[in-house]
């Protein structure tokens, strides 16, 4: 039992996931398992070990979970050791409220989805040294790596960029952005990387419409430029729109033309 091993090594806390709810085991008989186990754990009488901790980590999962806890509570009558504590920290009970109260809090911790420790035990060296190799290997074959290279990238505006980051969020993949050198690489599972080139092109060709606009609108302020009257305490003065404005303006008064 991994609570044994853990006194064993003189650890001070453990923590368990509720793994295989909802798959082919439900959340109540995980939960109740899990108590049943502490229950066995404490009439060791236990020295090092001070907290056990399960992590569920779908939200729906939670109050199937403490409900279930909270019957195998009732089918015992001890109340000492590692149940009363366990007992007290779930229900809020401490030391003064009545011992029927189920007052149960839980902690919601946030984490990095794209970062995680594996921890790999074996027999000797050779044996981890085998199982994280392995485990490299399935991550290979699992994962895609996709380089896209053009120098368009290299004039994305930070709107685009914050798309970029939005995308890293939504498809839970990794996204370099190399905007120096107009590169991005991409690693993630394959149908998320799919759709993050669809994602990437879009903005590419988004921002070369945008270098074709800006080039389009040099070429006519060197022909035609429009100017506005600015109203200061000096008097009037004539400023000069910007390329983009000034670009709108004379298409907008071409295009009037030609519907006479």
């Amino acid at each position: 039992m991994a609570m044994d091993m853990a006194e064993s090594r003189s650890c001070k806390s453990l923590a368990f996931p509720a793994l295989g709810t909802g798959i082919g085991s439900k959340p109540e008989d995980i939960a109740s398992a899990f108590v049943e186990a502490l229950v066995d754990f404490e009439r060791n009488h236990p020295d090092d070990v001070k907290e056990v901790r399960m992590v569920v980590y779908q939200q729906d999962m939670i109050q199937k979970i403490l409900s279930a806890m909270q019957m195998t509570f009732q089918t015992y009558k001890q109340s000492k050791g590692y149940l009363k504590q366990l007992k007290d920290y779930v229900t809020g009970s401490g030391g003064g409220t009545k011992k029927n109260q189920w007052s149960p809090r839980f902690n919601k911790i946030s984490a990095n989805a794209y970062s995680f420790a594996v921890m790999v035990y074996g027999k000797d060296q050779r044996v981890i040294n085998m199982a994280i190799s392995d485990l490299e290997g399935k991550l290979d074959e699992t994962l895609m790596r996709k380089i896209i290279e053009d120098d368009i990238i290299k004039t994305f505006t930070g709107s685009q960029e914050s798309q970029l980051d939005n995308m890293r969020e939504k498809l839970q993949i990794d996204v370099t952005v190399e905007k120096r050198i107009g590169r991005i690489q991409l690693l993630g599972l394959p149908d998320a990387i799919s759709n993050a080139v669809d994602i990437v092109h879009r903005l590419m060709l988004e921002a070369q419409r945008h270098q074709q606009a800006k080039q389009e609108a040099q070429l006519i302020s060197d022909m035609v430029q429009w100017y506005y009257i600015e109203v200061t305490s000096d008097g009037e003065d004539l400023q000069k729109y910007d390329a983009i404005v000034n670009r709108k303006l004379e298409k907008g008064h071409r295009d009037g033309l030609n519907e006479r």
